[in-house]
C-alpha cells in the first residue's frame, strides 16, 4: 500500500551520526550539513472539452548544499595540491549512510557536482567554524544498491 507508514526496526531510523561523503579523495565526517535533491516540472495538456489529456514531465533542476567543520575544509585544500575548486572540474559525491538496525548502507550519487566558490562567517560567541560550499550539480541518484 503506497500510504503505508514502514516500520521502525528496534526503534532506530536513519542517524544523522552514520552520514559520510568523498570529496576530492577524503571521506568526510565533519559535515554540520548536506542539502540535496531534484525538482521536476509537470506540465497538463489539454484536449477537448478543456480536460486533461496527458501530462509531461521534465527535470527542472538540481540543488547542493553543503556545510562543513573548518578543519575538513582545510584538509580538502591541502588535499587538492595548490588547485582551487575551478581547477577541479566536475565530480560526483556519493553520500553514504547506515540503515540504522540493519547491516545495510544507503548511498545516494550526486551528479557531476562544480563547487563554484565557498564562504566563511565568523561572529563572537561561535562554538565551531564551518565553511559554505557553493555548488552545482546536475541530477541525483537515489539508493544505489
Amino acid at each position: 500500500m503506497a500510504n503505508e507508514i514502514p516500520q521502525m526496526v528496534n526503534g532506530l531510523r536513519h542517524s544523522w551520526s552514520s552520514v559520510r561523503f568523498r570529496l576530492f579523495g577524503r571521506t568526510v565526517t565533519g559535515i554540520s550539513s548536506i542539502n540535496y535533491g531534484d525538482d521536476f516540472k509537470f506540465e497538463d495538456h489539454k484536449g477537448a472539452g478543456g480536460v486533461t489529456v496527458h501530462r509531461t514531465v521534465e527535470h527542472d533542476k538540481a540543488n547542493l548544499d553543503i556545510e562543513i567543520y573548518n578543519y575538513e575544509f582545510d584538509a580538502i585544500a591541502k588535499s587538492m595540491q595548490g588547485k582551487t575548486f575551478a581547477d577541479a572540474g566536475m565530480i560526483d559525491i556519493p553520500v553514504v549512510y547506515k540503515a540504522q538496525g540493519s547491516d545495510g548502507l544507503v548511498t545516494d550519487v550526486i551528479h557531476n557536482v562544480n563547487i563554484t566558490g565557498f564562504g566563511k562567517s565568523l561572529k563572537n560567541g561561535d562554538g565551531k567554524l564551518v565553511t559554505k560550499l557553493k555548488c552545482i550539480c546536475t541530477h541525483v541518484t537515489t539508493n544505489i544498491k
